[in-house]
C-alpha cells in the first residue's frame, strides 16, 4: 500500500509564511501549500519559497491538509474566529499550529471561537525558548545542542519558567556534571527587546518551533517538546492552555509529559497560563 504524503498548509502574512517555509523545507518532507491574505498572495509566495511550494488562492486550499500552521502575529480576534471556522469547514481533521508572537492567546482564541477539539490545536508557544536555552548550555559545556534536553513551561516567552532538575546533556542529568552548566545569565536569552524591555522569540526562532511541531506531527515521532498544548487536570492542575512538556504526534498532543512541578511552578504556570 502506497501511503499519501503528508500535506502541511501555512496561513499568514508573507514574510512569516516565507520563514516557515524555509524552516519546514530544511527538517520535514511534507508537501507544502501557502495561502495569502489576498487573492494571488499565496501564489506569489510559493513561486518565491520554491521547492515544488504551492500557492493557494483562497481559505479552501486548507482542505485536506494534515497540518495548517497560523503563522500571523497576534492577529484579531474575528480574524481568528473566521480562520478556525475556515479550518473546522475545509479542514476539520487537521493539527492546527498557532505560530505567531502570541502564540498562546492566539490558539485559546481559536479554541473559543471554533468547534476544532483541543487536543488538535497546538502553540509554539514556549519551544523557542525551550531551544534558545538549550543552545546556551550545550556553547558552554562544548557539545552539540541536540545533545542537550531543558524543559520549560508556563505561558508564551517571556513568561516560563525553567524546569532545570530536568535538564539532560548526552542523556546525562545536569546537575551531575561537574561544573555549574546551568549557571547562565537568564536575562542573556533573546538579543531582541520588546518597548518594555521584555524578551521576544526572534521570527526565525518561531518559524524553527513551527517546523519542529509539524514535523514531530506528521512524522508521528510522539516527540517530547515544551509547546502550548490544551492541559484537563494534567500535573495536578486545573484546565488551562499554556506551554508544558508535551508527547507530539499524528493526533497532535497525546499526552502530557508527567513531569512533576513543585506548588510554586505549579502556581506560576496556572497564573500565566489559566487564561
Amino acid at each position: 500500500m502506497t501511503l499519501r504524503p503528508s500535506r502541511i498548509a501555512v496561513f499568514g502574512g508573507p514574510e512569516e509564511s516565507l520563514a516557515i517555509a524555509r524552516a519546514l523545507a530544511s527538517s520535514c518532507c511534507a508537501r507544502l501549500t501557502l495561502v495569502g491574505r489576498t487573492p494571488g498572495e499565496g501564489d506569489a509566495l510559493a513561486r518565491e519559497a520554491g521547492g515544488g511550494t504551492i500557492g493557494g488562492r483562497d481559505l479552501g486550499a486548507l482542505a485536506g491538509a494534515d497540518v495548517v500552521i497560523l503563522a500571523s502575529t497576534t492577529p484579531a480576534a474575528p480574524e481568528l474566529r473566521e480562520s478556525g471556522a475556515c479550518v473546522a469547514r475545509y479542514a476539520a481533521d487537521a493539527i492546527v499550529i498557532c505560530a505567531g508572537e502570541s502564540s498562546i492567546t492566539c490558539a485559546r482564541e481559536l479554541l473559543r471561537g471554533s468547534r476544532l477539539s483541543s487536543k488538535r490545536v497546538l502553540a509554539i508557544g514556549g519551544a523557542a525558548s525551550s531551544r534558545c536555552r538549550a543552545r546556551e548550555i550545550a556553547a558552554r559545556h562544548g557539545v552539540d545542542a541536540k545533545q542537550v534536553s531543558h524543559l520549560v513551561a508556563g505561558g508564551d516567552d517571556p513568561e516560563l519558567v525553567e524546569l532545570r532538575r530536568y535538564t539532560t546533556i548526552a542523556g546525562i542529568p545536569a546537575r551531575l556534571l561537574a561544573g555549574d552548566v546551568l549557571a547562565l545569565d537568564a536575562g542573556a536569552q533573546r538579543p531582541r527587546e520588546r518597548p518594555d524591555g521584555t524578551p521576544v522569540s526572534s521570527l526565525a526562532e518561531r518559524a524553527w518551533a513551527a517546523s519542529l511541531l509539524a514535523g514531530a506531527v506528521v512524522t508521528d515521532r510522539r516527540r517530547i517538546v515544551c509547546c502550548g498544548v490544551s492541559a484537563e487536570g494534567s500535573l495536578g492542575m486545573a484546565p488551562l492552555f499554556g506551554t508544558l512538556p508535551a508527547i507530539l504526534g499524528r493526533n497532535g498532543c497525546e499526552g502530557i509529559f508527567p513531569a512533576a512541578l513543585t506548588l510554586e511552578e505549579r502556581s506560576f504556570v496556572q497564573r500565566v497560563a489559566g487564561g
